[in-house]
C-alpha cells in the first residue's frame, strides 16, 4: 500500500525529508516540489536537501512549476537526484506515467 505525505511548507519539507534520509528504508518515494513556494524557491529546497537525499536510495524527485523559461528546466537537470520537470496541473496521464517509470 501506498502512503501519501503532504507537507505544506519547504521547512516542513526539509523536515521530513531528513526524517527519512536518517530512516533505513526501501520503499520507493515520489517527492514533488514546486519552483514556486511561499518561503523559499523550490531550488534553494534542493540545495538543503542534497545531503539527507544522498542516503535515499528509492527516490523519484520531479521539480513542478507552471513556469515555461528553459532556464528553470535547466536548473532542475544540474541536479543529479531531480528525476524530471513537469508542468502544472499535473494530470491523471501525468501521474499514471510517473508511476510506471521505475
Amino acid at each position: 500500500s501506498a502512503e501519501v505525505i503532504v507537507v505544506l511548507s519547504a521547512q516542513e519539507g526539509l523536515e521530513k525529508m531528513n526524517e527519512l534520509g536518517a530512516k533505513e528504508n526501501n520503499d520507493r518515494m515520489i517527492v514533488f516540489v514546486d519552483i514556486n513556494m511561499p518561503e523559499i524557491t523550490g531550488f534553494e529546497l534542493l540545495r538543503l536537501l542534497t545531503p539527507a537525499i544522498s542516503n535515499l536510495r528509492n527516490l523519484d524527485l520531479y521539480m513542478v512549476s507552471s513556469s515555461l523559461i528553459d532556464s528553470d528546466r535547466d536548473i532542475a537537470a544540474a541536479f543529479t537526484f531531480v528525476k524530471g520537470y513537469r508542468e502544472k496541473p499535473l494530470g491523471k496521464a501525468d501521474i499514471k506515467s510517473i508511476l510506471e517509470n521505475k
